[in-house]
């Protein structure tokens, strides 16, 4: 009864609307297909964020500041990640035909405002991603990470 209050007062979070927009987007029927889109609508235009349906995110990932993020085709992004505004993940253009494309993000990785994320790289369990940073390459476990490209500042232990 609390959710449906919650729902009716002020609407679905981001989470709640990726996660029936994928479900539905897996059916093959009219109704469905409405459902996905009209969760695609809704995320553009209450978060002003792309979260494609095809993306794997964990249901408990944490988007603080959901308000221009986007979220490639071919991403995985494990639990316990926060992401705040601004964050792009993304391909390059130059492996097309490979299925390691886009970014895994490990569990428990933060990630703050206007980080691009790009290529078929891999940020490590519980890594740090400093804000308005460029990552194109591989960030290992526990990292801390910033500029533009990203290098590691420090290692946490």
């Amino acid at each position: 009864m609390k959710r449906l209050l919650r729902v009716l007062f002020f609407g679905f979070t981001l989470m709640e609307l990726y996660l029936i927009g994928k479900r539905m987007s897996q059916k093959n029927n009219l109704f469905s297909r409405f459902i996905a889109r009209w969760c695609k609508y809704k995320m553009n235009a209450q978060y002003g964020c792309y979260l494609s349906f095809k993306a794997r995110i964990s249901p408990d990932c944490k988007f603080i500041h959901p308000i221009g993020i986007v979220v490639g085709e071919g991403v995985t992004i494990e639990s316990g990640c926060q992401i705040y505004q601004g964050v792009t993940f993304g391909a390059v253009n130059k492996d097309r035909d490979s299925s390691n494309r886009y970014p895994y993000v490990g569990s428990g990785a933060i990630i703050y405002a206007g980080a691009k994320v790009l290529g078929g790289i891999r940020i490590g369990s519980h890594a740090v991603i400093g804000a308005n940073s460029v990552v194109i390459r591989d960030v290992s476990d526990r990292a801390v990470v910033a500029g533009v490209p990203a290098r590691s500042i420090t290692k946490n232990c």
